[in-house]
C-alpha cells in the first residue's frame, strides 16, 4: 500500500509512512480510514514520514486533501502535524499543504528534514521551523 498508518493510543499519536509512488485515490482512502478510526483520540498528534516519496503531491492533491480534511474538521480541531520531507520539491508541496490546513482547519502544521526534530516539536520541546516566518507575517 501507498500510505500506512498505526496509532499510538497511549500517546495519542497518529503516524504516516508514505511510499514513493501514490494516487490521489490512495491518499483520499488512507485519509477516509484515518477519520473513521475510532482509536483516534480527539486532539491528536499526527507524524508522517514523507522520506520514501518519489515525486510530490500536485497542487490539486493538496487542495482535494485539504477540502476532504474541511469536511471532517472537528476531528482536526487542535491537531498538530509534523511532516517530514528530505526531497525539496516534496518538502515545498508540504509546506503549501501546511499553510492551506493551518488557514482552513486552524491545524497547527509543520514541515521538518528529519524525524527527531519533528517528534521535539510535537512533544512541545522545539519551536516550529517556520515561527520566524510566522512572525514576520
Amino acid at each position: 500500500m501507498a500510505i500506512t498508518y498505526s496509532i499510538d493510543a497511549a500517546l495519542g499519536r497518529l503516524h504516516m509512512i508514505v511510499g514513493a509512488e501514490f494516487t490521489t485515490e490512495e491518499v483520499i482512502s488512507a485519509m477516509r480510514g484515518i477519520i473513521d478510526n475510532p482509536a483516534l483520540p480527539d486532539g491528536f498528534t499526527a507524524i508522517s514520514d514523507h522520506t520514501r516519496v518519489q515525486r510530490p503531491v500536485s497542487s490539486s492533491q493538496v487542495v482535494e486533501l485539504v477540502a476532504l480534511m474541511e469536511q471532517h474538521g472537528h476531528r482536526f480541531a487542535g491537531v498538530r502535524w509534523a511532516i517530514v520531507s528530505t526531497r525539496p520539491a516534496s518538502y515545498g508541496m508540504m509546506r503549501v499543504l501546511a499553510a492551506r490546513a493551518q488557514l482552513a482547519l486552524g491545524m497547527s502544521v509543520a514541515v521538518f528534514f528529519d524525524v527527531p526534530r519533528a517528534e521535539e516539536w510535537l512533544n512541545g520541546r522545539a519551536e516550529s521551523p517556520h515561527a520566524a516566518e510566522a512572525a514576520r507575517g
